[in-house]
């Protein structure tokens, strides 16, 4: 009588919807030596605890985003000089992120990405770019990791600009339920495909520490990179900086469809001295962001960037304010997730 007491017990908790109360008398009464009352304490049990259905994994990731805006002082890349010419821009970005064997965890995955962009009536500072890499997946006991390389071509105006052969490790780990921290180290081997460009051919490390916080709320990002830079030079300037540079992000979400955020930066940048330069650089960039989603894979954004670079060379120095909106689908690539 006293397991059927149980069972019995149990029915009442359920009627008042209290799962935990009738969870703990059906276990009491699935011990009973009554095969028929254990095997329906057991039954009622297995309703409680329904299985959880396996989750397929998704082995593709797709992102693309197309963005209009508008460039108050455009840069002329290769040498870092600012060109007091401003012009509205279209920009696209493509990437696709996948499985080629085994899992994220453990396993071999590719990324590729594209990148346009095109600006509205000064050509000679269009940009294209490209990315293939394929990269090993390994889980170290707490660390996540992925080693490989990539290749990437590039070009600048009508001219072809430069050839990477890249390797890169990176490593995560979780600290707690919403943080982790993660590290990365990147060599670049960077090949010079238009002769007047020759002077920035060589090597370029980054070593980077990130720590990230991710909840329903918001999210924060922050992050030290050192880079070294081994590159041919010219004989009156320097193009081969040591910089350290701090950055961090943050997002917050007004709604389900609402989120805004902002991002600080500062990059000291110091060159090695010529007969005519000594030169050392201090940028600080900040950002505002607000994207409203439309779907589970649609977004648009709004963005404002103003970056201040302060040289000890005038003919580095300038200010740039940068304005776009955007529309995405998909997500982004794994690259940006590890």
């Amino acid at each position: 009588m006293k397991s059927l007491a149980e069972y019995n017990l149990g029915l009442v908790a359920l009627r008042k919807n209290d799962q935990k109360t009738a969870k703990k008398w059906f276990n009491k009464s699935r011990s009973s030596t009554n095969r028929k009352i254990s095997t329906l304490s057991n039954r009622q049990l297995e309703k409680l605890s329904p299985k959880k259905r396996s989750r397929t994994m998704k082995k593709w990731y797709n992102y693309a985003s197309l963005s209009l805006g508008y460039n108050s002082n455009i840069k002329l890349i290769p040498a870092e000089i600012a060109t007091d010419t401003s012009d509205t821009f279209m920009e696209l970005y493509a990437s696709t992120s996948g499985i080629l064997s085994g899992t994220y965890t453990n396993g071999v995955s590719l990324d590729a990405f594209a990148y346009f962009l095109n600006y509205a009536n000064v050509d000679s500072y269009d940009e294209k770019q490209a990315q293939l890499g394929i990269y090993k997946n390994k889980k170290y006991e707490a660390w996540r990791t992925r080693i490989g390389g990539y290749f990437e071509r590039s070009t600048f105006g009508s001219d072809p600009y430069q050839q990477v052969i890249g390797f890169e490790a990176k490593g995560k780990r979780r600290l707690q339920k919403t943080d982790q921290v993660s590290l990365r180290y990147r060599y670049n081997n960077i090949k010079s495909l238009f002769n007047a460009y020759n002077y920035l051919q060589g090597w370029r490390q980054q070593f980077r520490a990130e720590y990230r916080d991710y909840t329903a709320a918001d999210s924060k990002r922050i992050y030290y990179e050192l880079e070294l830079n081994d590159r041919e030079n010219l004989v009156s300037r320097n193009y081969s900086p040591t910089r350290h540079k701090i950055q961090a992000v943050y997002r917050y979400n007004l709604s389900k469809n609402w989120r805004i955020g902002g991002e600080f930066s500062y990059r000291y940048s110091k060159y090695q001295p010529t007969a005519t330069q000594n030169r050392q650089d201090d940028r600080l960039r900040a950002a505002v962001k607000a994207t409203y989603r439309l779907s589970k894979q649609w977004k648009i954004n709004g963005s404002y960037q103003r970056t201040d670079n302060s040289s000890t060379d005038s003919l580095y120095s300038y200010t740039q304010n940068l304005y776009y909106v955007s529309v995405e689908i998909g997500r982004a690539s794994c690259r940006e997730r590890v």
